[in-house]
């Protein structure tokens, strides 16, 4: 596979044939001068254009996040120091790619999380508290994010969906997001490449505290979230909440890096994000499974929990699971993948084509903690999952961090048929479900 990422290379050849006559012989020349061959172009360039709260607690432009449109030499879409709970900011990222069709992909990963000191108040908090040491901080997990397919206005406006939201922790373990592959597109909702020449827009909100979408409606937002209307600001379509978050990150420092990756999109049909997953930018992720009521709704209020602790990437499936508060009637429990078939309320069973990843034995309804390792010859979510396609919209309907992934479910083992899938509806009553979505690269294939 040819990558032609931020370069260009010209290649010249030139040749000439003539026949040349001597003496009386009839004769002829043709001479084809000045044969070329020229390669193209991808080149990736970005501009950034930041609000964010100021002193006063009031939104304004943030002139020193934000920049014209260049390559990447140093410049920061997060540069803000002396937060306060209930700070919010947004940005629009605008994305030009350069004369040839190519796929988009992006990363985030934390640097550095820690704490830089360790106040009385925050003590009281955060009894570990270490004034060394990266990971001890609390800022990566009460800064809240969201990304956004934008117009463009700098505004989360009716008609525009999440791509992605969560805790900057959470941002940091996903690993590689597909924006634009041969399986996501999420402008269009649907697949492909950008075509040459293109200029799409990502906007991203954060919030130090809890981030609430506050959709506008649809509109022309020329001066973005500072539009007036009725003497006020349209606002960022989202709004922050601090009232609880506590005094643990006080003085706190989060830092990280955040990547884009182009790569041309002809002759190379199958390309998605996250089988070029960045070796450095491998996580770890935590999935809470729970019994559900019949509104598919979590019930978090008992013992009954499961908790899958697992690599976003890897040539295998690897990470640790346990559970407490399970049915009692069973000593075997499976977690599995659980793939829905297009017509999934019809077509039930989890078996598209979905996977056993690990069977346990349970005492006295506990699983204790347990390392997995398996191959499972596949990414989760797989293709053909419907869950993985652009029109699931998990984040909308039932408010999860991640839109589109894999479901993990533990079932009594009895449930499956045969060992394997399909699983059978009659004991779901003892099942416990996902709460969020995976994704997972399976590195190997």
């Amino acid at each position: 596979m040819n990558k032609i990422i931020k370069s260009l290379s010209v290649i010249a050849f030139v040749a000439a044939i003539a026949l040349a006559g001597t003496g009386a012989y009839f004769s002829d020349s043709e001479t084809s001068t000045g044969n070329t061959f020229t390669a193209g172009a991808i080149d990736l360039k970005i501009d950034n254009e930041s609000y964010v709260t100021d002193s006063n607690g009031e939104l304004v432009a943030s002139p020193n996040t934000s920049w014209e449109l260049d390559d990447l030499t140093g410049q920061l879409f997060f540069n803000f120091s002396d937060l306060k709970p209930g700070d919010i900011g947004e940005d629009t990222i605008s994305l030009h790619v350069d004369s040839n069709d190519a796929y988009l992909c992006a990363a985030v990963r934390i640097t550095d999380d820690s704490d830089q000191s360790c106040t009385e108040p925050e003590l009281e908090d955060d009894t570990d508290c270490s004034e060394t040491g990266n990971d001890n901080g609390e800022l990566d997990e009460n800064l809240k994010f969201a990304f956004w397919a934008d117009d463009g206005d700098n505004v989360y406006e009716d008609g525009e969906n999440i791509i992605k939201k969560g805790t900057l922790s959470d941002l940091g373990n996903d690993g590689q997001i597909a924006l634009a592959d041969s399986k996501t597109n999420v402008w269009d909702s649907g697949t492909g490449a950008l075509p040459g020449g293109t200029t799409k827009y990502i906007g991203k909100a954060w919030c130090f505290g809890d981030l609430k979408e506050a959709k506008v409606a649809s509109g022309d937002y020329s001066n973005g979230p500072l539009t007036t209307t009725g003497g006020g600001i349209i606002g960022t379509g989202f709004t922050c909440d601090g009232a609880n978050v506590n005094n643990a990150s006080q003085t706190d420092r989060v830092m990280g890096d955040i990547q884009f990756y182009v790569e041309q999109a002809r002759n190379n049909p199958n390309f998605t994000c996250a089988n070029n997953y960045d070796p450095n930018y491998p996580g770890t992720r935590t999935l809470i499974l729970e019994n559900k009521d019949s509104n598919w709704k979590a019930i978090d209020s008992d013992t009954t929990k499961g908790i899958l602790t697992y690599h976003t990437a890897g040539d295998t499936f690897t990470g640790t699971f346990e559970a407490t508060g399970l049915n009692t009637s069973y000593n075997s429990y499976s977690l599995i993948y659980y793939a829905d078939k297009p017509d999934r309320f019809n077509y039930w069973g989890g078996d598209n084509p979905g996977a056993v990843i690990a069977t346990f034995t349970a005492s006295n309804g506990i699983i204790n903690s347990t390392d997995i390792d398996v191959d499972l010859g596949m990414d989760l979510p797989s293709g053909s999952d419907w869950n993985a396609i652009a029109n699931p919209d998990y984040c909308t309907t039932d408010g999860y961090n991640t839109c589109r992934g894999a479901k993990i479910w533990l079932v009594p083992t009895s449930a499956l048929t045969g060992g394997s899938l399909p699983v059978s509806w009659g004991q779901h009553s003892s099942y416990l479900y996902e709460t969020d979505l995976i994704n997972y690269n399976d590195t190997n294939n």
